[in-house]
């Protein structure tokens, strides 16, 4: 009988210690999971803030009228770059210089000012497929 008790009581700590292993090894999996997530979103806001410099070179060869917008689009860059997060003061403004392709006829010509365009666009679409 104490033989039983022994048996059952040891396979009960052996199978609770089973159990608390599972658990502790699925939460590392699923932390290395979500670093693997936040490391690729980072790269990505990476390239995306890479990008802007040149969109903004681009831009300024067919307007030089709207500084205010650059500057926003810098400013807000920078502050992106600091953090390194992705802001709404940064897409709101890069959504408002990639918007006006259609108000300056010789952006929507200007294959570099597409590219960069779709570049961007990528991207954020990686960026949610991530989030």
């Amino acid at each position: 009988m104490n033989q039983t008790l022994i048996l059952i009581g040891s396979a009960a700590v052996f199978l609770a210690l089973l159990w608390g292993s599972v658990v502790v090894r699925h939460r590392v999996f699923l932390k290395k999971i979500e670093m693997g997530k936040r490391l690729a979103v980072e790269e990505l806001l990476r390239k995306k803030l890479d990008l802007i410099p040149n969109l903004i070179e681009t831009f300024r060869r067919h307007d030089m009228s709207r500084n205010e917008l650059v500057d926003r689009l810098i400013k807000a860059r920078t502050e992106a770059r600091i953090g390194l997060k992705d802001s709404e003061e940064l897409n709101a403004a890069l959504q408002k210089m990639l918007g006006l392709e259609n108000e300056i006829e010789s952006l929507k010509k200007d294959t570099n000012f597409l590219e960069l365009k779709r570049e961007i666009g990528e991207v954020d679409e990686k960026c949610r497929e991530f989030r």
